[in-house]
């Protein structure tokens, strides 16, 4: 259905978050949302599938603050499956250093298996003097620890991801300023070796055949609204059901889908737009 929306919120602002950084992020509007603080325009995003951050500008502090997100979904037909309307994913209010970690700029990537090599890539958002150190966990044990923008580890005898052994591991960064950790940003990953050929698809040197379907973002009855429960029992029952894979149609799947299938071991095809 289509319509045009307004959500409004008074939120309360301490004197406690002068010179803070505070945003919020937006994990999908549908589509065309607007962002407004105290009367004033701050940003948006057209597109309804992407997530998004508007750093809040102009607040007041020790006082109420008037939030008000705009949606314009009125140009109808607009797309060829449901797409819901309005603020159908998370919203999350961040504050935090001036200096921090941006997770947009994190990247972890496999360098070989044999031995296991990974390369932790950090990012910030500001010219900062002190260090970054990077902790990597297994199950809670630590690993291998290292410091620096870019950090090459060989972790023993590692354990590999795939659809049979969904291994995770944790890769805690943290800012540190004079010994002091000023930021801290969590991520979890896999490790794992793909290739293809003309003889097929291997994953870890074992050919992997995609057993699975196309995901729409909705959920049955339940509507356009995403909620992490519903993400994560429609791929464990899909995986007990032996999918393997699922590529998302026809729009990037949200945060939640992506975790569940990360931890139950399903193989995912991130489609970004078909329109």
């Amino acid at each position: 259905l289509g319509g045009v929306y307004e959500y409004e919120k008074k939120i309360w602002v301490p004197e406690e978050w002068k010179g803070l950084e505070v945003f919020l992020e937006f994990e999908g509007v549908y589509p065309n949302a607007e962002v407004y603080l105290n009367g004033k325009r701050i940003g948006g995003c057209r597109y309804g599938y992407t997530l998004f951050q508007v750093k809040l500008i102009g607040l007041r502090y020790h006082a109420y603050n008037d939030l008000l997100i705009k949606v314009d979904n009125s140009r109808q037909p607009n797309s060829r499956w449901y797409s819901g309307s309005g603020i159908y994913r998370p919203v999350w209010l961040v504050t935090g250093s001036q200096i921090h970690i941006q997770p947009e700029k994190v990247k972890i990537t496999t360098m070989s298996v044999s031995p296991a090599i990974i390369c932790v890539e950090a990012g910030h958002n500001a010219d900062f003097c002190g260090e970054i150190l990077a902790e990597i966990f297994y199950q809670e044990q630590k690993v291998a620890e290292g410091r620096g923008n870019r950090i090459y580890f060989t972790i023993s005898s590692a354990h590999l991801w795939d659809e049979y052994s969904p291994a995770l591991y944790e890769c805690r960064l943290s800012l540190l300023k004079d010994g002091i950790i000023i930021d801290t940003y969590c991520t979890a990953f896999g490790i794992r070796k793909i290739e293809w050929s003309p003889q097929g698809f291997m994953v870890n040197g074992r050919k992997a055949m995609l057993k699975g379907g196309c995901i729409h973002h909705d959920n049955g009855i339940l509507g356009a609204r995403s909620f992490e429960k519903s993400e994560w029992r429609r791929i464990k029952r899909l995986k007990d059901n032996g999918f393997n894979a699922i590529r998302s149609a026809h729009n990037p799947a949200c945060r939640a889908m992506l975790e569940a299938c990360d931890a139950l071991g399903v193989y995912v095809i991130d489609e970004l737009w078909d329109m």
